[in-house]
């Protein structure tokens, strides 16, 4: 499969932001793209499966209610690519901006069978990944998914990696961006998860042309009640720092050990290059080819 228009593209969105639906299709537009509509679960239209893991959940350790709605909405687009027969689909949330060259790298990951979930986002931050690194041409490379980065706003996923996904039930303690990417979760086994760099997506609110921009405050709010919640919020300039270093080795460690559990390797060779955006960004250029850092042997 090697054109584009054959990869099907989701967007999630809330019939209460009629606003970010006309921008997105706006950007299809001029994109030259093709995407259908999912619309949203909220927390009053949550699915029986997902309400019912929600309530039988531990009240501490839960998500938010608005936390679970957007976890059922990604398990509804997944649904919707198994429900499809394409080979894979992709992904993205209502609050993004899209590179010009997506559609093209869309149709380059397409015509490859060597993965189970792309993602395609990015925070602009550097991090640990693992080699090697796979070139797909023009600057654009894949690495493995190593440390875990925030956010669900673009990904690209295979009919059997979602299918795969979707076997693992639902675990009302995972938001939806650690259920896809944070490796230390449980995750089907042996899951070939990768980065894209440069990315070809990136959230709206982080470099918007219409100046500043904060984080969907409806989700954002409902993480920070749990965090509040869960007593998860420490200033780590009020600990000692034996304490701080030790609580490091200690999570290091039981990440390890999760990795191990779930298949996933404990030990490789892994790189920190700066995922950019692919884009030129307000008052920022395109991300070119930056040189990754090499990093030896790690454990996450």
């Amino acid at each position: 499969m090697s054109d584009n228009r054959q990869v099907p593209i989701y967007y999630i969105n809330l019939q209460s932001r009629p606003d970010r639906r006309e921008r997105m299709e706006e950007v299809f537009s001029q994109r030259g793209l093709r995407a259908e509509r999912i619309e949203a679960v909220t927390p009053a239209t949550l699915p029986p499966d997902c309400r019912a893991a929600f309530e039988k959940a531990d009240e501490i350790t839960r998500l938010e209610d608005a936390e679970m709605a957007c976890l059922a909405s990604h398990r509804a687009a997944m649904q919707a690519i198994v429900a499809s027969g394409a080979p894979a689909g992709v992904v993205l949330e209502d609050d993004v901006r899209i590179a010009r060259d997506f559609g093209r790298v869309v149709g380059i990951l397409a015509a490859r069978a060597d993965f189970d979930i792309v993602r395609l986002e990015t925070y602009q931050e550097q991090y640990r990944m693992a080699e090697p690194a796979q070139p797909l041409g023009d600057g654009f490379t894949v690495y493995g998914m190593a440390e875990f980065d925030g956010g669900a706003g673009g990904y690209m996923v295979t009919r059997e990696g979602a299918r795969r996904y979707l076997a693992k039930g639902i675990d009302p303690t995972v938001p939806a961006d650690d259920w896809l990417f944070n490796m230390q979760r449980a995750k089907p086994r042996r899951l070939r998860a990768l980065q894209l760099v440069p990315a070809v997506v990136i959230q709206f609110w982080h470099r918007s042309p219409d100046g500043p921009m904060t984080m969907d405050t409806d989700l954002q709010a409902a993480r920070q009640r749990r965090y509040d919640r869960q007593g998860t919020v420490f200033k780590n300039g009020y600990r000692p720092l034996l304490f701080r270093e030790l609580r490091r080795a200690y999570f290091k460690l039981r990440n390890a050990g999760l990795r191990l559990r779930h298949g996933n390797p404990v030990f490789y060779r892994c790189v920190k290059p700066h995922v950019g955006f692919a884009d030129d960004l307000p008052g920022q250029p395109a991300a070119g080819t930056v040189a990754a850092k090499a990093d030896g042997m790690s454990t996450i």
